[in-house]
């Protein structure tokens, strides 16, 4: 979990510029690749339809001259809009067109349309009939390739709308196939990635919660990513590539844009302090009811002459900023996983605002630059924050685990220090007591002497398994002195010489319950048989560490085997090799006859652990 708020500053710090980076990033390369935008001359426009000579063609294609209606203008977007009027056309004589490839890019047309180049129709968008009402059609970009040679000749656009919009709407570019598919690409990845994750990761959490039956808490979340992912997705010129489908991809940009906003303020109603929950479920509530009503309008057909967006951005805008105020409110208190939350929601909103702002911008001012561009760096930030919240939650549970783990390897060790210990050496007192009168016959002596020597035995085995379950001796240093006396007791009643050769100054590493006792039963299995076995009078014990692994070299002069032959040793050496095997370590065995033995061990210090640095506490963020 995150320990302070001075952690969190400089993480909020980033996440604002990162998105901010990336955004001048694709800006700068899209606008390395952009071809030229309306560079040539002069556009001229007229209102109405041509009409059809007696052969059915259109005389404003055959006679262009003839008609001197044609108003000039030097950009499409500076036609004034008229209400009422349908039919629009649009002319440019073509200049500088010779090149293979040659080609015309544009944001959007408003609504049916036809292109020419003099009399040849080289593109259409819907069909012109004069009594059938205008469909909705949806919003596309449109990739126009023209002839070659095409320079001296007319290009016509032939409109016809019934919305407000009618005409172009956004840049019309001249370049090369080949460059507006790269500034497709170049432009729209990141917004497409961000789109497939959004819409994934909210149906992952409805199937997960669906089958954990825990659905309603996280309704808001899983709306609000699924729809943000697939309005993401629609504002993403490279959907249209794969997914050719104005109208579909019309009407999910507009749904999803309502049903996105309304998931946002679910979510923020299960986030905010207790005091504002009930503002804010007044408002999703609110905003669930108006997204009802546009799909109504949209089903009827009754929206095509209606702006429902302009209205739902404004009542938005003015909610961003009630929100801002109240997360600042809620995150003064509050747990540091609910601040983290709330500055997720706080960065989101801020970028929705500049893409609202964006949208009056693009309408009223300068319809040139029409694009969506903000909105999906908020999502990469905020996904940013939920990853960092899951990521420190998993930690969190992560330490918790191992703090639990910690505390009942004390307490166990602590039981058994304190209950079994005493009964142990209770059951030597009382065989040493019954030894010592006479009224015992040799075999009754005998068999007390056995029961004394394992009460010895499961006494020293019983020290070892509390000492590797304290925690407090999870340490190298504490390792390797209590391997150390252990070694010397145990040699020193079997009249063999012990050298112990350490470093003074081990690293300052932690070493697991798991690693000790296994380390310990070896050095055990390897004493135990130098001295039934090997006629030995010294044996001397290496310990260094070298970066993350712990070497153990043990040595004696005594008669030594033939390692081709192990029957004597056989369950010895094979519990050596299945509890070096059981921590990751590796071992090998150097003997000769009349000569000594050699057992070299390799053991790394951590086991499986990616979240610790210190053995048991996870890295702090």
């Amino acid at each position: 979990m995150l320990k302070s708020p001075h952690n969190i500053i400089p993480a909020i710090i980033v996440l604002l510029l990162l998105p901010s980076g990336l955004f001048s990033f694709e800006f700068t390369f899209a606008n390395s690749s952009h071809a030229t935008s309306n560079t040539q001359t002069t556009w001229r426009y007229r209102w109405g339809d041509s009409p059809v000579d007696s052969d059915g063609k259109l005389i404003w294609l055959t006679k262009p001259d003839e008609d001197k209606s044609w108003t000039a203008i030097s950009k499409p977007s500076e036609i004034p809009i008229i209400p009422g009027k349908r039919d629009l056309w649009i002319r440019l004589r073509l200049e500088n067109h010779n090149a293979a490839n040659s080609a015309i890019f544009i944001n959007r047309i408003e609504k049916i349309f036809e292109v020419y180049i003099d009399t040849n129709r080289i593109y259409s968008f819907g069909k012109f009939s004069q009594d059938e009402k205008i469909p909705a059609m949806g919003f596309a970009w449109h990739l126009i390739k023209l002839p070659e040679n095409s320079n001296g000749n007319t290009l016509y656009f032939r409109i016809r709308s019934d919305s407000k919009y009618i005409g172009f709407y956004g840049n019309v570019r001249f370049g090369s196939t080949e460059q507006f598919m790269s500034e497709i690409i170049k432009t729209n990845l990141s917004k497409t990635i961000l789109g497939i994750i959004f819409v994934f990761t909210g149906l992952v959490l409805f199937i997960v919660l669906l089958l954990l039956r825990k659905l309603k808490p996280f309704l808001g979340i899983m709306i609000f990513m699924t729809a943000s992912g697939i309005w993401t997705l629609a504002n993403s010129d490279l959907t249209q590539i794969f997914f050719y489908a104005p109208k579909i991809i019309y009407y999910a940009d507009h749904l999803a844009l309502f049903a996105s906003a309304v998931g946002f303020f679910m979510l923020v109603v299960e986030i905010i302090d207790v005091k504002y929950k009930l503002l804010f479920k007044r408002f999703y509530q609110f905003l669930a009811a108006y997204c009802l009503t546009v799909v109504f309008l949209d089903v009827t057909g009754l929206s095509d002459n209606i702006d429902t967006v302009a209205p739902f951005l404004i009542i938005t805008v003015i909610a961003v900023f009630v929100l801002i105020y109240y997360i600042f409110l809620s995150a003064r208190k509050g747990n540091n996983e609910a601040k983290v939350f709330l500055i997720a929601l706080a960065v989101y909103a801020l970028f929705a605002f500049l893409d609202i702002i964006n949208y009056f911008q693009n309408v009223v001012i300068n319809p040139d630059t029409y694009e969506m561009r903000f909105a999906h760096y908020g999502g990469f930030a905020f996904l940013v924050f939920i990853a960092w919240i899951l990521v420190s939650r998993y930690i969190q549970m992560n330490r918790q685990m191992i703090l639990a783990q910690v505390n009942e390897r004390t307490r166990i060790a602590r039981d058994l220090h304190d209950e079994i210990g005493p009964r142990l050496t209770e059951i030597k007192m009382v065989s040493d007591s019954v030894k010592s009168t006479n009224n015992l016959n040799e075999d009754e002596h005998a068999k007390l002497e056995e029961l004394s020597f394992a009460a010895d035995k499961v006494a020293y085995t019983f020290g070892e398994i509390v000492w590797a379950l304290n925690p407090t001796n999870d340490t190298l240093e504490e390792f390797g002195s209590y391997l150390s006396q252990r070694t010397i007791n145990f040699l020193q009643k079997a009249d063999i010489r012990c050298r112990i050769d350490i470093p003074p100054l081990l690293p300052d590493k932690k070493i697991s319950y798991e690693i000790r006792r296994n380390i310990l039963m070896v050095v055990n299995e390897v004493l135990n048989n130098i001295v039934k076995h090997a006629d030995a009078s010294l044996v001397t014990i290496q310990l260094s560490v070298k970066k993350d692994d712990l070497f153990i070299l043990i040595t004696d002069d005594g008669r030594g085997f033939d390692i081709d032959n192990t029957r004597k040793y056989g369950n010895g050496l094979k519990n050596i090799g299945r509890r070096i095997k059981s921590i990751n370590g590796k071992y090998s065995i150097e003997t000769r006859i009349d000569i000594g033995t050699r057992i070299k061990m390799e053991v790394p210090l951590q086991i499986n652990n990616a979240f610790t640095q210190t053995g048991y506490f996870p890295i702090d963020i």
